[in-house]
């Protein structure tokens, strides 16, 4: 009788091996596989997500740049547009102040022609009248 109880501690053995199996077989179809889909579809779309993301921050870097390239062209501009307004505004106020020295110079020579026909006619009429007056005083005291 020992043996026949060796016999049957073996054929249990034997039939908990064939129930562990297919029970893993069982968990595995209905249980581990799903799970496993769902972890591979989890780290797929993960990294798809994250391919997208680093995409997506290249090209904000890249407009990033782009936009700091045109702020700087245009300071650059904006500098050199002021500095050329400020030269041509320079340029026309010496413009203004040469006209302004030119045309006080003319009317200083015109004033000065015109006190010296001013000064000639007052000489002339003088000179006539020095006659007349020295005839006045020659007669008055003679």
């Amino acid at each position: 009788m020992i043996q026949m109880n060796m016999l049957n501690l073996d054929v249990s053995v034997l039939v908990v091996i064939a129930l562990i199996w297919l029970l893993m077989n069982i968990l595995n179809k209905i249980y581990f596989s799903p799970v496993g889909k769902i972890i591979a579809e989890r780290e797929n779309k993960i990294a798809r997500d994250s391919q997208k993301l680093e995409s997506m921050t290249v090209e904000i870097e890249e407009q990033t740049q782009t936009i700091e390239k045109v702020l700087a062209d245009s300071r650059r501009e904006s500098i050199n547009l002021q500095e050329e307004l400020i030269q041509k505004g320079e340029a026309v106020r010496d413009r203004m102040i040469v006209e302004a020295r030119e045309k006080s110079k003319s009317l200083f020579d015109q004033r000065v022609k015109q006190l010296d026909s001013e000064i000639s006619r007052a000489e002339q009429h003088l000179s006539g009248e020095i006659e007349s007056f020295s005839r006045k005083v020659r007669d008055t005291f003679l």
